[in-house]
């Protein structure tokens, strides 16, 4: 989580939410990043980094709780273990895990990751809080205020 709050940081030093997220592969780091908007909002930075990996059986670490895109994204990816710091409780995808059900005898390969929940949650508060009090025009200020 060292790692992901590293690059939350960066993030919030270009002036962005600072949402960070790396991905490990046998027990090392083997992709970061963090949230830049202006690569897109489709550019969530676990969901970057998971690209970046390209592996299979991997951890993926965030300051947020993933929400449905990258949560699926890290099921594609074979991801073994999801763990976050902040919840989010306008869009954080974890919880879709206490419903997936496989229909019976699928093959798909997929399944729900276990998760770790509010991993150093309070570095990544004090990230957001931050973010709130230096950049309160954000376009992203409304909903960041949900996160803490």
């Amino acid at each position: 989580m060292g790692a992901a709050l590293e690059q939350a940081a960066l993030g919030l030093e270009a002036g962005e939410v600072p949402i960070g997220a790396v991905v490990a592969a046998d027990g090392e780091i083997v992709a970061r990043s963090h949230w830049r908007a202006s690569d897109g909002l489709l550019a969530h930075p676990e969901l970057v980094a998971l690209q970046q990996a390209n592996r299979r059986a991997v951890t993926l670490v965030t300051t947020l709780e993933p929400c449905l895109l990258c949560m699926a994204a890290a099921m594609f990816q074979f991801a073994e273990r999801v763990v976050y710091a902040l919840e989010s409780p306008t869009d954080g995808g974890t919880r879709i895990g206490d419903v997936w059900d496989p229909a019976a005898g699928s093959v798909a390969p997929y399944r729900f990751p276990a998760v770790e929940p509010r991993v150093r949650l309070e570095e990544s508060a004090l990230l957001v809080r931050e973010f709130l009090e230096r950049f309160p025009g954000s376009p992203f200020a409304r909903w960041a205020e949900t996160l803490v």
